[in-house]
């Protein structure tokens, strides 16, 4: 126990000197031990009774700190188009872009996902000495908007907790079916999980020390989740798909909600040419496996990417021949649909975890 206690204000203290707040610890649930009860036992009850506390603490789920939310936050939308990036504050139908930078000569990114602490990770194509672009995964903080390099040549998945810890890390794939994590308190980087042969990543979302993530194979590919050590674990998902076409994937997009109690996860279904002619948006509630929200979200010819689920809207982007839209939906009351009009061709829409304060310009007290 003291090992534990000591490692956790390693973190919390490692955490202070990157700029990120002190949120405290919880302490872990006290755990008894049959050999230190007052009754005696022999060898053999002894040995018995100590492989039944290992089992059950190797049973019991390891607890996960999250940052908690302000009082009242609404979560905000960050759009990132083909020049800018956004982010919307607030009730939408009330909020007004307010742009967001990531460093001077910095590129408008292709993936952005907010760390938890009030910066973001992005994923962008910068210049190498060579003049050749590079695929390029850094780190913006609040107090250092020119941001850290976490890597090159990788893509970015998202950005989730280490369990028992306050580290927070970046996921990311390199060639398709296998998955780094790297700290981002000391960027230290180490392989995470490998997909099965034959399987190809095609979607993540991390949330709470579980990883919902969406693959393709042979067949129809299938919907799984991860533990943070990136071990399968059965957390009431959604059955294997049947397979009406071969290699077209049954799931497309997801996205766990905050606190790892829902999933939300579009469903394909293809014509015999291997064309999309329906999606729908399905959001589960894990352990019970229930179905608590249905919608249909696309027709022929139409794509639909990068969901994003608060626990109350559902957001993503829409595109067809001729045109790409952000749509946000309410998962409560009745269905409603909402076209954000933030940029041209939207590549990201995504729900700010915790509020976003880097790059915003200052306020003025002649602003107002």
């Amino acid at each position: 126990m003291t090992a534990f206690v000591g490692a956790l204000l390693l973190v919390g203290a490692a955490c202070a000197e990157i700029g990120e707040p002190d949120l405290g610890v919880g302490s872990p649930a006290p755990r008894t031990d049959a050999t230190q009860s007052g009754d005696a036992l022999d060898p053999s009850e002894s040995d018995a009774a100590a492989d039944e506390a290992n089992a059950e603490i190797e049973a019991a789920p390891l607890p996960v700190f999250s940052p908690p939310r302000p009082d009242g936050y609404l979560p905000s939308l960050v759009i990132v188009g083909v020049d800018r990036a956004s982010v919307f504050d607030g009730p939408l139908d009330q909020a007004s872009a307010i742009p967001l930078s990531f460093g001077s000569g910095t590129v408008v990114p292709d993936r952005v996902v907010d760390d938890f602490f009030g910066g973001v990770v992005v994923q962008d194509q910068v210049e190498g000495e060579d003049g050749a672009s590079i695929q390029t995964v850094t780190w913006f903080r609040p107090s250092d908007d020119l941001g850290t390099v976490l890597a090159e040549g990788a893509q970015l998945l998202d950005v989730g907790f280490i369990d028992s810890t306050l580290e927070a890390h970046a996921l990311v794939v390199v060639d398709g079916n296998s998955v780094d994590r790297i700290k981002l308190v000391d960027g230290e980087r180490a392989p995470f999980a490998v997909l099965g042969e034959g399987q190809v990543l095609v979607d993540l979302s991390a949330s709470e020390g579980l990883h919902a993530v969406v693959v393709s194979d042979t067949a129809c590919g299938d919907l799984v989740f991860w533990n943070s050590s990136g071990e399968v674990v059965d957390v009431g998902g959604p059955s294997a798909p049947p397979c009406a076409v071969d290699r077209r994937p049954t799931y497309g997009a997801v996205d766990l909600n905050p606190d790892a109690t829902q999933v939300a996860y579009t469903v394909l279904t293809y014509r015999s040419d291997g064309v999309v002619a329906t999606t729908d948006l399905v959001v589960r509630e894990l352990g019970s496996s229930a179905v608590v929200f249905t919608a249909s979200v696309g027709g022929p010819g139409q794509d639909i990417r990068r969901l994003s689920f608060d626990g109350t809207r559902l957001a993503f982007i829409r595109s067809d021949t001729e045109q790409t839209q952000v749509v946000v939906l309410s998962t409560e009351g009745e269905l409603s649909e909402s076209i954000v009009g933030a940029e041209t061709d939207p590549n990201e829409a995504v729900f700010a975890r915790q509020p976003l304060t880097v790059g915003r310009p200052a306020v003025s007290e002649t602003d107002g």
